[in-house]
Protein backbone atom coordinates (compact mmCIF):
# COMPACT_ATOMS: atom_id res chain seq x y z
CA UNK A 1 0.00 0.00 0.00
CA UNK A 2 2.75 2.68 0.84
CA UNK A 3 4.35 2.74 -3.04
CA UNK A 4 0.51 3.97 -3.95
CA UNK A 5 1.01 7.83 -3.71
CA UNK A 6 -2.20 10.09 -3.86
CA UNK A 7 -0.91 11.14 -7.60
CA UNK A 8 -0.82 7.89 -9.21
CA UNK A 9 -2.56 6.35 -11.93
CA UNK A 10 -2.75 2.44 -11.32
CA UNK A 11 -2.27 0.86 -15.07
CA UNK A 12 -2.70 -3.29 -14.26
CA UNK A 13 -4.80 -6.15 -16.25
CA UNK A 14 -8.22 -6.03 -14.85
CA UNK A 15 -7.85 -9.95 -13.62
CA UNK A 16 -4.93 -8.39 -10.80
CA UNK A 17 -7.44 -7.94 -8.21
CA UNK A 18 -4.53 -7.91 -5.39
CA UNK A 19 -3.38 -4.70 -6.86
CA UNK A 20 -6.77 -3.25 -7.56
CA UNK A 21 -7.67 -3.90 -3.87
CA UNK A 22 -4.61 -2.88 -2.50
CA UNK A 23 -4.98 0.80 -4.21
CA UNK A 24 -8.36 1.38 -3.33
CA UNK A 25 -8.25 0.59 0.30
CA UNK A 26 -6.18 3.48 1.15
CA UNK A 27 -10.04 5.79 0.05
CA UNK A 28 -12.29 3.05 1.18
CA UNK A 29 -10.93 2.95 4.68
CA UNK A 30 -10.30 6.37 4.61
CA UNK A 31 -6.45 6.68 5.14
CA UNK A 32 -6.53 8.73 1.58
CA UNK A 33 -4.52 11.55 2.37
CA UNK A 34 -1.58 8.77 3.01
CA UNK A 35 -2.22 6.17 0.31
CA UNK A 36 -4.67 6.23 -2.82
CA UNK A 37 -4.37 7.04 -5.58
CA UNK A 38 -6.34 9.20 -8.72
CA UNK A 39 -7.79 6.36 -11.18
CA UNK A 40 -7.47 3.02 -12.29
CA UNK A 41 -6.98 1.72 -16.30
CA UNK A 42 -7.91 -1.62 -16.49
CA UNK A 43 -5.85 -3.51 -19.15
CA UNK A 44 -6.45 -6.11 -21.18
CA UNK A 45 -10.03 -6.18 -21.53
CA UNK A 46 -10.53 -7.83 -18.30
CA UNK A 47 -13.10 -6.86 -15.72
CA UNK A 48 -12.43 -7.96 -12.11
CA UNK A 49 -14.78 -9.27 -10.34
CA UNK A 50 -18.09 -8.05 -8.94
CA UNK A 51 -17.09 -8.07 -5.64
CA UNK A 52 -14.11 -6.24 -6.67
CA UNK A 53 -15.42 -4.15 -8.91
CA UNK A 54 -18.05 -2.63 -5.90
CA UNK A 55 -15.15 -1.95 -3.47
CA UNK A 56 -13.65 0.44 -6.51
CA UNK A 57 -17.28 1.92 -7.27
CA UNK A 58 -16.62 2.46 -2.97
CA UNK A 59 -13.89 4.24 -3.77
CA UNK A 60 -15.09 7.23 -6.05
CA UNK A 61 -12.05 6.70 -8.00
CA UNK A 62 -12.27 7.02 -12.12
CA UNK A 63 -11.73 3.39 -13.80
CA UNK A 64 -11.22 2.88 -17.91
CA UNK A 65 -11.32 -0.47 -19.06
CA UNK A 66 -9.05 -1.12 -22.09
CA UNK A 67 -8.39 -3.71 -25.12
CA UNK A 68 -4.65 -2.93 -25.20
CA UNK A 69 -1.97 -4.70 -22.72
CA UNK A 70 -0.45 -3.22 -19.74
CA UNK A 71 3.22 -2.35 -21.32
CA UNK A 72 1.41 -0.86 -24.45
CA UNK A 73 -0.96 1.10 -22.26
CA UNK A 74 1.81 2.61 -20.24
CA UNK A 75 3.62 3.74 -23.29
CA UNK A 76 0.49 5.12 -24.38
CA UNK A 77 0.05 7.02 -21.19
CA UNK A 78 3.46 8.08 -20.92
CA UNK A 79 3.86 9.61 -24.75
CA UNK A 80 0.66 11.62 -24.20
CA UNK A 81 1.16 15.30 -24.47
CA UNK A 82 -2.43 17.37 -24.37
CA UNK A 83 -2.14 20.58 -25.61
CA UNK A 84 -5.09 22.60 -26.94
CA UNK A 85 -4.03 26.35 -27.70
CA UNK A 86 -7.42 28.98 -27.58
CA UNK A 87 -7.38 29.33 -31.23
CA UNK A 88 -7.74 25.69 -31.82
CA UNK A 89 -11.37 26.04 -32.03
CA UNK A 90 -12.03 21.91 -33.53
CA UNK A 91 -9.76 20.59 -31.01
CA UNK A 92 -11.81 22.46 -28.42
CA UNK A 93 -15.11 21.35 -30.12
CA UNK A 94 -13.76 17.98 -30.13
CA UNK A 95 -12.46 17.80 -26.42
CA UNK A 96 -15.95 19.42 -25.77
CA UNK A 97 -17.91 16.36 -27.25
CA UNK A 98 -15.41 13.94 -25.89
CA UNK A 99 -16.14 15.02 -22.53
CA UNK A 100 -19.94 15.14 -22.97
CA UNK A 101 -19.65 11.44 -24.05
CA UNK A 102 -17.66 10.12 -21.59
CA UNK A 103 -16.98 12.08 -18.52
CA UNK A 104 -19.85 11.17 -16.00
CA UNK A 105 -19.96 15.03 -14.65
CA UNK A 106 -22.59 14.38 -12.20
CA UNK A 107 -20.16 12.25 -10.59
CA UNK A 108 -17.38 14.50 -10.28
CA UNK A 109 -19.37 18.00 -8.90
CA UNK A 110 -20.66 15.02 -6.10
CA UNK A 111 -17.11 14.40 -5.47
CA UNK A 112 -16.40 17.90 -5.26
CA UNK A 113 -19.30 18.57 -2.96
CA UNK A 114 -17.86 15.57 -0.58
CA UNK A 115 -14.30 17.21 -0.74
CA UNK A 116 -15.72 21.07 0.34
CA UNK A 117 -17.43 19.55 3.63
Amino acid sequence: IEYFKDTDLLITPGNREDLILAAVSGQVSGISDEYGIKGIILTGGVMPDKTVMKFVEKSNIPVLLVESHTYETAQKVNNLMVKIRPEDTEKIKEAENLIQEHVDIERILERLKKLKK
